[in-house]
């Protein structure tokens, strides 16, 4: 199951990523989106904790399908805030972070009915099973679990977080509009030092999956975490240091943010 499973997730996990990179065309979008997983992962935990299951393949499946839920979830929020901001931006509407959280407002709200509608719709259907006594209860109890946990949690914080991750990313991306034509060589440096967090981020994050695939010295292994992290750090470090510039740059009036 095990070596299975070393297969099975990560082939979801990819396939995940290329359809919403395929939805999106953009993958900081997915990245937000994704964001959804761990989220929903949280409620999983808990009641699995509650309910005293151990990990098994049976709760592995149930995990799977509810990736596969929180980023569907996921999807359909930002899309609703999608179009509420490209229809204020087409207006004339949108200039700074104030126009983008309204304009995210407006489609958060919209977007409350139909996943509290797809929530409990799943709920309706897998609660009963977690008191099932037929026969291979045991087995879909299991699979239930981590998916009415997850979705608990998911449908809370998916409202609440994404939306908040979501427009500063916005803002960030009026900024680098804005700078396009008012601070082409500010957007440059912005650019370069993005590049250096996001090799960063992206060399720790591979370093800490490798090991279960391959071996890997100890030092090697450390030495590769450590440069990542550093060169992360300095990456996000000397960007924070140059966006207050660019963004008294663009919006003199407004307090830094």
């Amino acid at each position: 199951m095990t070596e299975r499973m070393k297969i099975v997730i990560p082939l979801t996990f990819f396939l995940i990523v290329v359809l919403l990179y395929f939805q999106f065309r953009n993958m900081t979008e997915v990245l937000i989106v994704l964001l959804s997983i761990p989220f929903a992962l949280v409620g999983s935990v808990w009641l699995m904790h509650l309910l005293d299951y151990r990990v098994s393949t049976a709760v592995w499946v149930g995990i799977i399908a509810l990736v596969g839920l929180a980023a569907q979830t996921g999807i359909v929020m930002i899309v609703y805030i999608d179009q509420a901001y490209e229809h204020r931006k087409q207006a004339g509407l949108v200039h700074d972070l104030n126009d983008i959280i309204w304009a995210h407002m407006e489609g958060t709200v919209k977007r409350v009915r139909p996943k509290l509608m797809t929530v409990s719709t799943m709920l309706v259907g897998l609660v009963p099973l977690l008191w099932a006594t037929s026969s291979g209860a045991d087995v879909m109890k299991r699979i239930a679990a981590p998916m009415v946990g997850g979705l608990l949690t998911s449908a809370f914080l998916t409202l609440e977080i994404i939306p908040v991750i979501y427009t500063y990313w916005r803002q960030e991306q009026l900024l680098w509009e804005r700078l396009t034509v008012e601070g082409p060589k500010l957007l440059a440096t912005l650019k370069l030092w993005r590049v250096v967090l996001s090799l960063g981020a992206g060399a720790a994050a591979l370093l800490v999956v490798l090991p279960i695939y391959l071996e890997i010295g100890r030092f090697w292994w450390i030495f590769g975490l450590a440069t990542a992290a550093f060169a992360f750090v300095v990456g996000a470090v000397v960007y924070l240091a140059v966006r207050p510039k660019a963004h008294r740059l663009i919006w003199p009036a407004a307090a830094t943010v």
